[in-house]
């Protein structure tokens, strides 16, 4: 059974990704969303510190930390959320993650996952392009506004879901390899 008001983010708890605005963003939606959890997937540096947030400001039975998990088990958990989050906390161009295209993101996608993705990766425009997910900025008022909205507007998640699965099938990687490697014989 796919839980829709489930979020789900797959990543080392370390410093880099916007966890506490993660964990703010779902207090505040629970008032509308009674059953919104975030499940964080990883462990880390900051896992201490998160459970501790979670747990003054009573957030417990909204998030849920599943610790560090092998690729099978996450796609347990990951096919039977809603929404898959990549959100940081900075868009350092500088940075290699400014540019690049997250696996997590195509596990996601792989998933059936909408995606809310931030940043200026070629991943948000096909994100955007194919309406499988939003790009958002670094901004608690936009990512709470884009989450409510995917959550409580059914038809348009159910669409942006079937896109999301589109977009995975479309780019699987053996699929591409093949399409390339024949396209480029000598």
């Amino acid at each position: 059974m796919i839980r829709r008001h489930d979020l789900v983010v797959v990543s080392a708890l370390e410093p880099g990704v916007a966890f506490e605005m993660l964990i703010q963003v779902v207090g505040e939606l629970k008032k509308v969303i009674p059953d919104i959890r975030l499940i964080l997937i990883g462990s880390g540096s900051k896992e201490k510190a998160l459970k501790k947030s979670v747990i003054d400001q009573g957030l417990g039975k909204h998030i849920i930390f599943k610790g560090s998990l092998s690729h099978t088990e996450m796609f347990r958990v990951t096919t039977k959320c809603g929404i898959g989050i990549a959100f940081y906390d900075v868009a350092d161009p500088n940075h290699f993650r400014y540019f690049s295209d997250p696996m997590k993101v195509r596990d996601y996608l792989a998933s059936g996952l909408p995606v809310i993705v931030s940043g200026n990766s070629a991943i948000g425009e096909e994100l955007v392009t194919h309406s499988a997910g939003r790009v958002v900025a670094i901004n608690e008022g936009e990512l709470r506004r884009t989450i409510k909205h995917m959550l409580l507007n059914k038809k348009a998640y159910e669409a942006m879901r079937k896109n999301a699965i589109n977009l995975a099938e479309a780019t699987d990687a053996e699929k591409t390899l093949s399409k390339l490697l024949t396209q480029n014989t000598i």
